[in-house]
């Protein structure tokens, strides 16, 4: 107690002979850092550390320990339907189509749902057990009996093969699938040579570009809507603006802008108007009304998405799509598989008689 009186004693002493408190401040400073002891450090501890973790006061419950950031989610992957429609005369081509079409997309074939529309319904379960055993059971396969057009009057066109109801059934996939959002629509004759996925997202892609579009398809440039397809002649018709020709054999549809925009009720109303001009709108089948009702709100599918080739005629711009052909699409009377008709015409660049090795074995019974 003398020893801290003293030295305050000749602090202040110092500071009045020196002449100022910020002097003697800073004596005071320098004499307590000179005399105050060292804080004790505690031992350096040996193995692993923990870091203590501060609480706020507003934290609730025990400290969470760090957390690794969970990797990104992979990107949705929805289904690919595919709606094939196929008459009796053609059920060996639509094991074509689901085979190919499966060996095609081979490595996103789990997300094949394939929708076989059928004109007999006593072959319902026979049609799907050869599907699935011409897919080997890699892809969804479901068969329906599809009849019912009741709402279209009887459809006026020269081949009887056009008025079969499903040469009409294509109209109809917004009711067939309510809750898809696309489907790829192909036709019997058709062999698929590159993966379906690449097709659905090509039109994914297109449908976001052109938001009024209702289809892609691929367009008959050479073969204008009003030359031959439709009476532009009629006012009805002019009226309807722009349209675009196109072969209805490989459509992707956007299901949700065809229910909301009422196509399928559209493609009534031009077969009923056909029906009452006694056939002066159009003279051939189901594709004049849907080059109708679709008019400008197409978005244009790569060539090679539907290239075709015939036995008896031939088109400069596919035979140049031919050799890379994405899709081959075999339009008219004979098909790839009528070993028959292949073997007599000997068409160039055909697959004889159409690469499908489970033919036997998944016959229809």
């Amino acid at each position: 107690m003398r020893r801290r009186w003293w030295a305050a004693l000749c602090l202040c002493t110092a500071a009045a002979k020196e002449g100022g408190l910020h002097k003697f401040e800073r004596r005071q400073q320098q004499h307590l850092r000179k005399h105050t002891p060292a804080p004790t450090r505690a031992p350096t501890p040996v193995g692993p550390t923990q870091v203590p973790t501060t609480r706020m006061p507003t934290d609730e419950g025990p400290t969470p320990p760090p957390t690794t950031l969970a990797p990104a989610a992979a990107p949705m992957q929805h289904d690919i339907n595919v709606v094939v429609a196929c008459s009796k005369a053609h059920y060996t081509g639509a094991l074509a189509v689901v085979a190919s079409a499966t060996n095609a997309t081979r490595s996103q074939r789990h997300r094949l749902r394939f929708l076989l529309l059928v004109d007999d319904a006593a072959k319902v379960e026979s049609i799907g057990r050869a599907a699935r055993c011409a897919v080997e059971n890699k892809a969804q396969i479901a068969v329906k009996h599809f009849h019912d057009i009741s709402r279209f009057p009887a459809p006026r066109a020269r081949d009887p093969r056009l008025r079969d109801p499903l040469n009409y059934a294509r109209f109809f996939v917004g009711e067939l699938l309510p809750s898809s959002q696309r489907c790829i629509y192909l036709d019997t004759d058709v062999f698929v040579e590159r993966s379906l996925a690449d097709l659905d997202d090509a039109a994914r892609q297109l449908f976001q570009e052109k938001p009024n579009s209702v289809i892609a398809a691929v367009p008959r440039d050479f073969k204008k809507p009003c030359d031959g397809v439709v009476n532009c002649k009629l006012p009805m018709v002019r009226s309807r603006g722009e349209m675009h020709s196109f072969n209805a054999g490989v459509v992707v549809f956007e299901l949700d802008r065809w229910r909301s925009t009422k196509r399928l009720d559209s493609v009534a109303r031009w077969i009923s108007r056909n029906e009452v001009s006694q056939g002066k709108v159009y003279k051939l089948g189901s594709n004049p009304p849907f080059v109708l009702a679709v008019g400008p709100d197409l978005v244009r599918l790569d060539p090679r998405w539907n290239c075709m080739r015939g036995i008896h005629r031939q088109h400069a711009h596919n035979t140049r799509c031919w050799g890379g052909a994405f899709i081959r699409h075999y339009p008219g009377g004979a098909k790839p598989w009528d070993e028959v008709e292949v073997t007599r015409k000997h068409p160039p660049g055909w697959a004889a008689p159409w690469r499908f090795p489970r033919r036997e074995t998944c016959g229809i019974e």
